[in-house]
C-alpha cells in the first residue's frame, strides 16, 4: 500500500483536477461549492480513516490543502484574467462583462 502522501499527491494531482474540470468556467452558487467540498472531504475521510470534519481539517492543514472554495476561486480567478487577455474575437466581445465578474472576485 501507498504512503499517505503519496495517496494526497495523487489525488491533489489526478483526481482534484477531474473534479473542477471545467469549472472555472461557470458560476457557482455557494451550494455547489459545499457539494464539492463534501466530496473532496470524503476523499480525505477514506485515506486517513477519519468520521469528524475537524480531523478532516487537520488533515488539509497539515498536507497544505487549500479549501475548496479558495481552490475554485483561483482557477475562475485564473480563467477570467486568460480571457480577458485572449485575441479571439468572441472573448473581445463579452470582454466588459468578464472584467466586470473579475471586479466582484477581486472584492471578495
Amino acid at each position: 500500500m501507498a504512503s499517505e502522501e503519496t495517496v494526497v499527491e495523487l489525488v491533489m494531482k489526478k483526481s482534484l483536477p477531474c473534479l473542477t474540470y471545467g469549472l472555472e468556467a461557470c458560476t457557482l452558487l455557494k451550494r455547489d461549492i459545499s457539494s464539492l467540498k463534501f466530496a473532496f472531504d470524503g476523499v480525505i475521510r477514506k485515506i486517513f480513516c477519519v468520521s469528524s470534519q475537524d480531523a478532516v481539517d487537520e488533515c488539509l492543514r497539515a498536507f497544505e490543502i487549500k479549501p475548496m472554495s479558495e481552490i475554485l476561486f483561483r482557477k475562475r480567478l485564473g480563467f477570467i484574467n486568460r480571457y480577458c487577455a485572449s485575441e479571439n474575437c468572441m472573448c473581445k466581445t463579452f470582454t466588459a462583462v468578464a472584467k466586470q465578474e473579475l471586479d466582484l472576485l477581486s472584492r471578495q
